[in-house]
């Protein structure tokens, strides 16, 4: 994540394969990330520059799923862009939840001129966004059980946490207590993020 005066640019990906490779992989895309994000080029041309730099020469066709979102902190208005990433979840204040509506998008590495949509949404005061890999929803327990969406958005919904780092933790303890020990398959990843609107 970045952090302005106005602006908080957010992002998460996740990065097909595995070991030093899969590394440098992302390590270069999180280099152009903070190379050409600017609070005022839309997140959908922000992935596409990310998604042409990656396919140079990308010869072992490794790709990496992403969602970047670029949030207004002193009106609430989100502009968001998916590229084949997990569809965040909103919480409202309230205690509503669902996943974002989210146009797919294909990830990045894989086709220098598709063409990305952005989308946009405004938060609430107290809004939460939760964001994260699908080594979460798809962890699983020694009867090959998946987490699953349904059960993220659950813990979500009836989670009490005051704070993102609570929340986070809610999720941490409901997926170990889900997979009871048995061998992580998937690394998992989660970012949460509380909006105090003016």
């Amino acid at each position: 994540f970045l952090l302005d005066d106005k602006h908080l640019c957010f992002a998460i990906g996740d990065v097909s394969g595995k070991g030093i490779p899969a590394s440098l992989f992302m390590a270069v895309t999180r280099t152009l990330l903070r190379s050409l994000a600017h609070q005022d080029k839309p997140t959908s041309l922000i992935v596409s520059e990310i998604n042409a730099t990656l396919c140079l020469n990308n010869d072992s066709n490794m790709f990496v799923t992403f969602f970047i979102g670029i949030l207004d902190t002193s009106t609430g208005k989100l502009r968001y862009c998916n590229a084949g990433h997990n569809p965040p979840v909103l919480t409202k204040k309230d205690g509503h939840t669902a996943f974002f509506d989210i146009t797919k998008g294909i990830p990045l590495g894989l086709f220098g001129d598709f063409s990305f949509t952005e989308q946009h949404t405004t938060l609430s005061n107290g809004d939460k966004l939760f964001l994260y890999t699908d080594g979460l929803t798809e962890a699983e327990n020694s009867n090959k059980e998946l987490f699953s969406d349904s059960r993220l958005l659950s813990v979500l919904q009836s989670s009490s946490a005051n704070s993102p780092a609570n929340l986070v933790r809610n999720v941490l303890d409901a997926v170990n207590k889900h997979v009871n020990g048995n061998e992580q398959s998937d690394d998992l990843t989660m970012l949460s993020i509380l909006f105090h609107g003016v």
